[in-house]
């Protein structure tokens, strides 16, 4: 068949080609305008919800209440559905919220351990009447004098009653925190809270008793205050970490 013979059916074809070249062409084309749209869209309640987040965290650091977690979880979950292209950065944004949700929920499961206890407390104000005693201690020795008035040898007296009292309560902590660190049997707390209270008679210091703890309370208080300043610590860094990934994840554009 010559050549000529071909041209109809050639010509045909290539009009098909041409057709089918445009009609995927008018598709992409409008495809990537639905993605531009969609992008355009978003971007105001992107920028809402992560405004929204980050001022739920901000109230979280600084008094991390359950309700305030529960409020932070809520924008959380709406940044979470807002960053569905699974893109990198839509990811890393997710990942960022993720780690200040779970710092500042170990803040929140911590932050009843931060407040001084009331045998803290009792311990604080037998520090400083320990403390105060021994000032008044070394003023009279510095001031040379050697005979003691009645009220002088009543704060002497009380100095050292105070100093036993404290060096009874340390000691017993001291046994109960390594008692428990050990993973033995903690040392009855009884003998410590007896002594401890004959002194606070003496002393006029009532519930001086009470200042004792077991080991499991000690340890336990430690590890939370160390939980609760360390998730804070990561929560203040981790917050520009965040901005940092949600700049980037506004800026990448609609996805091709």
């Amino acid at each position: 068949m010559e050549i000529t013979e071909w041209l109809p059916a050639l010509t045909a074809m290539g009009a098909i080609g041409a057709a089918v070249i445009t009609s995927r062409t008018a598709i992409r084309s409008t495809e990537k305008t639905a993605r531009i749209s969609l992008h355009a869209a978003y971007t105001t309640p992107r920028i809402t919800a992560v405004g929204a987040f980050l001022e739920a965290v901000e109230k979280g650091r600084h008094a991390p209440t359950s309700d305030i977690l529960t409020a932070v979880e809520a924008v959380y979950l709406t940044v979470r559905v807002l960053a569905f292209q699974g893109t990198e950065a839509a990811e890393d944004v997710k990942a960022r919220a993720s780690a200040l949700v779970e710092n500042l929920r170990e803040m929140q499961e911590t932050c009843g351990a931060v407040p001084r206890a009331p045998a803290e407390q009792m311990l604080d104000e037998l520090v400083h009447a320990v403390g105060r005693a021994e000032a008044m201690e070394q003023q009279h020795r510095e001031a040379g004098v050697e005979a003691y008035t009645e009220w002088e040898l009543r704060a002497s007296e009380d100095y050292g009653m105070l100093r036993g009292a404290l060096d009874c309560l340390t000691k017993s902590h001291a046994e109960q925190c390594a008692a428990y660190t050990d993973g033995g049997r903690s040392p009855k707390t009884a003998e410590a809270r007896n002594e401890l209270k004959q002194y606070g008679v003496l002393l006029d210091m009532p519930g001086l008793e009470n200042a004792v703890e077991t080991g499991k309370i000690l340890v336990w208080r430690r590890s939370a205050r160390e939980r609760y300043q360390l998730a804070g610590e990561r929560l203040w860094v981790d917050r520009k970490a965040f901005a940092d990934a949600v700049a980037r994840w506004l800026d990448e554009g609609p996805t091709t």
